[in-house]
């Protein structure tokens, strides 16, 4: 069976088949179950998020470019999303370090797999809740208007879902290792 495709329920029971020659997996009744495209644990997750998160990284850089049309050249556009870009991606590995602390991994690549998955995801989810805003209030404040009212609620804003994002990152990894336990 070609790699990432439904997987075949022919037996009940999650058992693993380890003949030297074939490894296959059996897989219970699991909406969208699928067979992993290599030995290492969770390759099959990245594979697929990193196609998704393709389309939320083109996505957060259009707007986050079209939202900063006060800005004179194209040097000043692409130094700020890059900027928001990194800002974020740190963030969002701040966020993954708090969260993994109570939580064990049976090794450091499925961890590392974890990480790469919740980075290419929430970064740029991250990126589209703060840069196309703070580019309109950076634009509004180089027109000259008063945004310290806006510039709060932002501020507020971002720091709940730091907080949310902390509990639901855990979440995310404890339903990822069992998932990966089947």
């Amino acid at each position: 069976m070609p790699c990432c495709q439904p997987a075949i329920r022919d037996n009940p029971l999650p058992a693993v088949s380890t003949s030297p020659s074939i490894v296959k997996l059996y897989v219970p009744d699991v909406p969208g179950a699928i067979i992993p495209c290599s030995s290492e644990p969770g390759a099959t997750f990245i594979y697929e998020d990193a196609n998704k998160s393709f389309i939320l990284f083109v996505v957060l850089i259009l707007w986050t470019w079209n939202s900063v049309k006060n800005y004179e050249n194209t040097v000043s556009k692409v130094g700020y999303i890059f900027l928001g870009l990194v800002l974020n991606l740190i963030i969002v590995s701040i966020i993954f370090h708090f969260s993994k602390a109570s939580i064990s991994y049976p090794n450091v690549n499925i961890m590392k797999n974890v990480r790469k998955l919740i980075l290419l995801t929430f970064t740029p989810l991250n990126g589209l809740i703060t840069m196309p805003i703070i580019a309109n209030i950076l634009n509004k404040i180089k027109d000259g208007e008063d945004q310290k009212k806006r510039i709060y609620m932002i501020t507020l804003i971002f720091i709940g879902v730091i907080i949310f994002e902390v509990f639901y990152f855990k979440n995310t990894q404890i339903g990822i290792l069992n998932i990966m336990k089947l």
